[in-house]
């Protein structure tokens, strides 16, 4: 069929309107959607790629909670990670309180009262052998990260021994453990810095 010159042809999608809105405003949008293949040439693809992605993170989250450390009296408000050590890691709490962890043992190392007021930001220096404290008293304090080292050959021998041997590791582990917090360097602050406002972060590049 032909058209007279200086008109055109115009193709109107129509739709029932009663099928097309919401009776609740809580009701689901109602999409129309060609199923027609020729239309989706790619369907097959993403389906594949989602369903990878869904087993994927199935396999992820399938136990999503490998442990927890307990300790903090108070809500913990920032925690850093050691950049030389994959063990050691500390947090900073409301309550101003500053804890050393044993990441592999799912244990505190040390704690120390920090700050008069919520711990804000905590930060590792790039040696790992220091890291910085800042809080609501408006102080800024360096700490010796001594300990490090020996949690890292802890941590190392733990990975060596064999199962049957779990509870003479846990007994050395305690006594390691006690020699730790007995070193008096970490309980003081290598240096401390007054500011004029209370500082909300610290960060070391």
């Amino acid at each position: 069929q032909h058209l007279r010159p200086g008109t055109m042809k115009v193709k109107v999608i129509s739709r029932s309107e009663v099928a097309h809105t919401r009776d609740r405003r809580d009701d689901v949008l109602k999409v129309a959607r060609n199923p027609d293949p020729a239309l989706h040439p790619f369907e097959r693809a993403r389906e594949f790629t989602r369903a990878l992605n869904a087993a994927k993170l199935d396999k992820m989250f399938a136990k999503p909670l490998v442990g927890q450390m307990d300790g903090h009296s108070d809500g913990v408000w920032c925690m850093s990670a050691n950049p030389r050590s994959l063990s050691a890691f500390v947090s900073g709490a409301a309550d101003g309180e500053v804890r050393v962890w044993d990441l592999p043992h799912k244990r505190c190392v040390w704690s120390v009262p920090a700050h008069v007021g919520v711990v804000r930001g905590l930060s590792v220096t790039s040696e790992g052998n220091l890291f910085y404290s800042c809080g609501d008293d408006k102080t800024i304090k360096a700490w010796r990260f001594s300990a490090d080292a020996r949690l890292r050959g802890k941590n190392a021998r733990a990975n060596a021994d064999s199962d049957a041997e779990d509870d003479e590791e846990e007994e050395e582990e305690d006594e390691e453990g006690d020699k730790l917090r007995l070193d008096q360097r970490m309980v003081l602050p290598v240096s401390t810095y007054s500011c004029a406002y209370a500082m909300h972060d610290i960060d070391c590049h």
